[in-house]
């Protein structure tokens, strides 16, 4: 695991190529996660709305005869800004109760990213305005995950470019 300062977070987003000046980093320090946290963190978010409000899941073939459960897309008001900020929101629940019962203070390397998506068959050919989660891994590699399938994608650099926002938390 490493620990970030904002700069150095700034430093890494810029080598990446993505315009950090327009990114939100409210915290000193970043923790780095691991890329099955944040598959944990979609899947805790997944069950907590299967219990607490069902109607806002559907399924979706993943091919192989198999179907996942993931989030209702409706345009607007629980779409992809809004699935990926409901999973960050319980990223951040979880660590603010760990710092609490004496886990580390720190931010997450890991958030909210904001850029125009590319069609191509591996992103379901979205294209346009889009919202991901994006995360800082071990190693200090970028990385994103699709709220909207429950798996992480890979960025072109040409969308990493694109990003007109991305919050830290």
């Amino acid at each position: 695991m490493l620990t970030l300062t904002t700069a150095a977070l700034r430093q890494r987003l810029l080598e990446r190529g993505v315009p950090a000046w327009n990114w939100a980093c409210s915290d000193d320090t970043y923790r780095t996660v691991a890329p099955d946290y944040v598959a944990e963190v979609w899947g805790a978010w997944i069950e907590a709305l299967r219990a607490n409000a069902p109607q806002l899941l559907t399924s979706r073939d993943v091919g192989g005869g198999l179907r996942r459960t993931v989030p209702l897309w409706v345009e607007e008001a629980g779409d992809c800004d809004n699935h990926a900020l409901l999973c960050l929101a319980h990223a951040l629940t979880g660590n603010w109760i760990a710092a609490a019962q004496g886990g580390p203070r720190t931010g997450l390397a890991f958030g909210l990213l904001h850029y125009t998506a590319t069609a191509r068959a591996n992103n379901r050919h979205r294209a346009g305005g889009h919202a991901q989660l994006w995360f800082c891994d071990h190693a200090g590699e970028l990385r994103t995950y699709e709220c909207g399938d429950g798996e992480e994608s890979k960025l072109t650099p040409d969308e990493w470019q694109s990003a007109i926002f991305g919050y830290a938390a």
